[in-house]
């Protein structure tokens, strides 16, 4: 038990088992959470509680301590939620010698209702690191509360092999592919020039791409441009960029999800009463599905309203007037076009539980079509925390009666964004730190219900992109890599049993082709201070060649030079026992390569061995 370790010396925290008047943490609210109250009780429990109106906050119990920069260490934090609006986690926050901020992340981020269970996760101190400020608590608290009840921190020993297995002859179900993106085929650049990035796309394993952020497609303010027009009047729409990109996406073999709404920066309400807008939306379904106003037949199946409206950057109305346009809009879309999905609406996080039940009490109470749900996760720490959101989003779904919607992401990636620089997110997108966190958290999401994961996004690699434009920047990011890695791994479809890989960064995953021929194993190490790991192979083929690949950091990745590197081979002769061993050091992601080989037959060797 957490309890109980943490009171052991090997916690680096004062008071980690938070016993009452034990000390050791501080309170620390930050500039506009004076709605939230800090308590702590007798039982040992630390409680941040939000009762706020229009504004949000950051709050929570903070505590320092000395750390070594490279060194490697273990958080592992006890906590629970009620109906919490904003994020829970357990924040670190690397300071150098000046107290300068060297890198600023999370743990494990909850929301919601949140029942007591550990969190737990694997990093290493970036260097220049001096202190580590850990604070228990809550970033964007509106209302609710985050508890929690044990801390424990503890530095790890690096050099230590880690011990894995694959059973080649095992059926795990299947491996999912969970590979879609925002953005694209065709883009601009910063200085202008149209990049095709599609042959990148389709061999990062992409089939299907978000419409969101294209800002001269797709938005309704960019089709429809003028909210005082007749919507029933063809001549009040510009659908000419549109049916383009959606002409350029089939020509190149992607599906589109269509996103009706508006991108970043532009309306926060729909310019026109939600009736309105949804005889709009019903006529941009009608022209791209069933040719209306000289349109097309393209077949877009998915249709998903708006983006990240319980959020200030896409939404400036009430909730309740959300929850209207979204009815009516959904109504329209499948008046236009039955066998169309819909649903929405790019939920900004999983942290908004009380805003999502009123979204999903208003559509059943007007009988309104909700397909599916879908939401959205920037966070920097543990990968494994976007299975622990689609879990818990699944419970409410199906507690509120939608257990037949799908429950899919439309964006994930690293936190970052515009204040990227004040936390130190430059040491880890650009890095093979991302690369291990994308290839983790794939793996991590092959143990839920979910059925789509949209990147965000396909262009640009200091704004977390797959790729680079090839001129100013690589062609790909090592995050884009690890992507090629899992469309490589993603050809075994039969996933296999393995053992060794945990839930704190350090992933394992395994599949064989449908003849058995072929194994690939991947390795995702975001944080662990392994030196490398042996991996047992149970019911190999006699005769076989291996070969692993690497995303890492000791690889280049400039314009012009950046792809996988090769850093083991062999055959059965160089795994004796049935164990490949392969030195890894974080971050980074791994392929092994198995082919079976044809045995030599008996009659051969025994005629070779005549002649000798």
């Amino acid at each position: 038990m957490l309890v109980a370790a943490a009171a052991t010396a090997g916690n680096l925290l004062t008071n980690g088992e938070l016993a009452a008047g034990g000390g050791g943490w501080q309170q620390v609210r930050a500039e506009g959470a004076g709605c939230a109250t800090l308590r702590w009780d007798e039982a040992g429990v630390l409680e941040v509680a939000f009762a706020c109106s229009a504004s949000s906050g950051d709050a929570g119990w903070r505590q320092e301590v000395p750390v070594e920069p490279g060194a490697w260490y273990r958080v592992v934090v006890r906590a629970a939620a009620e109906d919490l609006s904003g994020e829970g986690d357990a924040q670190l926050t690397f300071r150098d010698s000046a107290r300068e901020v060297v890198w600023k992340t999370g743990t494990e981020s909850f929301a919601g209702t949140f029942p007591w269970d550990e969190l737990a996760w694997r990093l290493r101190a970036p260097q220049r690191s001096a202190r580590l400020e850990v604070v228990l608590g809550v970033r964007h608290g509106q209302w609710g509360a985050a508890r929690f009840d044990a801390a424990w921190l503890e530095r790890l020993e690096p050099g230590a092999w880690r011990d894995l297995s694959v059973d080649l002859a095992s059926d795990d179900g299947a491996v999912r592919m969970l590979a879609q993106t925002n953005r694209g085929p065709r883009l601009l650049n910063r200085s202008g020039v149209l990049v095709d990035y599609s042959a990148r796309l389709a061999a990062a394993g992409i089939r299907m791409i978000r419409t969101h952020d294209v800002h001269t497609a797709f938005d309704v303010s960019v089709v429809f441009p003028n909210p005082a027009a007749d919507p029933a009047d063809p001549a009040a729409f510009r659908f000419a960029s549109t049916d383009d990109e959606i002409a350029a996406a089939g020509a190149a073999g992607f599906e589109v999800l269509f996103r009706l709404g508006e991108s970043y920066g532009g309306p926060k309400t729909p310019r026109m009463s939600a009736e309105k807008w949804a005889e709009v939306v019903r006529h941009i379904v009608l022209h791209v599905n069933q040719g209306w106003a000289g349109g097309t037949y393209a077949g877009v199946r998915y249709w998903e309203i708006w983006n990240e409206p319980n959020g200030p950057l896409f939404w400036s109305d009430t909730p309740e007037a959300f929850y209207d346009l979204y009815a009516r809009a959904a109504a329209a879309v499948k008046e236009a076009d039955p066998t169309a999905k819909v649903g929405g609406p790019g939920l900004a996080g999983h942290t908004a539980e009380a805003w999502l039940r009123g979204l999903l009490r208003h559509v059943r109470s007007v009988g309104a079509p909700l397909d599916f749900l879908t939401w959205h996760v920037y966070h920097m720490g543990n990968p494994h925390t976007l299975a622990r959101a689609q879990r818990q989003l699944r419970a409410l779904l199906d507690e509120e009666g939608f257990a037949d919607a799908e429950l899919f992401n439309t964006e994930w990636n690293l936190a970052g964004g515009a204040g990227c620089e004040a936390t130190g997110c430059r040491l880890v997108v650009e890095s093979a730190y991302n690369a291990a966190h994308a290839a983790a958290a794939l793996a991590y999401l092959q143990d839920t219900d979910i059925t789509m994961a949209f990147r965000y996004r396909t262009d640009g690699v200091g704004m977390f992109g797959m790729c680079g434009d090839g001129l100013s920047e690589p062609e790909w990011s090592r995050s884009g890599l690890a992507f090629r890695l899992w469309a490589e791994f993603a050809r075994t479809p039969l996933r296999l049993n393995t053992t060794g890989g945990d839930t704190e960064g350090f992933a394992v995953i395994a599949g064989r082709s449908e003849d058995g021929a072929s194994a690939r194993v991947l390795v995702a190490n975001q944080g662990s201070p392994e030196g490398g790991y042996r991996l047992r192979l149970a019911h190999a083929p006699e005769r076989f060649r291996w070969e692993v690949v690497e995303v890492s950091d000791a690889h280049p990745c400039v314009v012009g030079d950046c792809d996988v590197h090769v850093v083991a081979s062999g055959t059965e002769e160089h795994a004796p026992g049935g164990v490949i061993a392969v030195p890894i050091a974080a971050p980074a992601v791994h392929l092994l390569r198995i082919e079976s080989a044809p045995a030599s037959p008996h009659p051969v060797r025994r005629r070779l061995s005549s002649l000798q």
